[in-house]
This record gives C-alpha cells, sequence and structure tokens, in this order.
C-alpha cells in the first residue's frame, strides 16, 4: 500500500510539473510577442501606409490600463474617414496577422457620407505591452 501511495503522489507530481511547463512555455511565448514600446500606433501607421490610408486616418487615441505582473493592457482606437472596404478589411487582416499581441475588440463601420462606396469605420483594439 505504501508503494501504491508513492506512485499515486509521483503521478501527480508529473502532472504538476507537465502543467508548469505548458504555463512556462505559454508566459515565454508571451513575453516574446509583447512589444517592449507603449502601443500600436506605429504598426497601425505603417500598415496604413502600406495600403494607401494613411491621409484617411483622422483619430489614433491610446488608452493605457493597469499594469499588472510586467504586462499592461492597451486600448487603442482609430478612426478612418471615406476608406474601401477593401482597404478596411485588409487594414484588419494585416493587423490581426502581425506579430503583435492584439485583439480587436470592436469594429463600428458607417456608410461614408460623401460617397455611398467608401465607408467610416471606428477600430478598438486592445493590445499587451512590457512595463
Amino acid at each position: 500500500s505504501s508503494y501504491e501511495k508513492n506512485m499515486a503522489r509521483l503521478n501527480k507530481l508529473e502532472e504538476i510539473n507537465t502543467s508548469y511547463k505548458e504555463l512556462l512555455a505559454e508566459k515565454n511565448r508571451l513575453n516574446s510577442a509583447t512589444p517592449q514600446d507603449s502601443g500600436i500606433a506605429a504598426l497601425v501607421d505603417q500598415i496604413a501606409g502600406g495600403l494607401n490610408i494613411a491621409a484617411n486616418k483622422t483619430r489614433l487615441d491610446e488608452s493605457p490600463g493597469v499594469v499588472q505582473n510586467g504586462i499592461q493592457k492597451i486600448t487603442t482606437t482609430v478612426k478612418f474617414e471615406g476608406v474601401t472596404i477593401s482597404s478596411l478589411l485588409e487594414f484588419i487582416n494585416k493587423l490581426e496577422t502581425s506579430n503583435a499581441t492584439l485583439k480587436v475588440n470592436k469594429l463600428i463601420i458607417t456608410s461614408a457620407i460623401k460617397e455611398r462606396s467608401r465607408y467610416d469605420a471606428i477600430i478598438t483594439v486592445i493590445s499587451l505591452a512590457k512595463r
């Protein structure tokens, strides 16, 4: 019975060790993906410039959140006016497939007043930064 008890304890310890290794790997992945800078403004400008919609960007606001365990959550709001739907979708795709740790949290698209084939959009993005 002592042998069975000890084997059960060893199996439990092995489970804990496996969970620890998985958590450590996830932490390292997040640390390598999280930028040192203060947000994603430069990334937004780079993508918008590449898609020739930088002139359509009318607003970019960043709101830093609370720092927890050396990681800060930053909420960024980007507003575009008068862009085509294909440019807007390509922008969101490039943003989401970048190496930055971020998530598009909210997207509001409205028809532009001047042209029916153009749209205004407000994109809210949650990103992480090391502190």
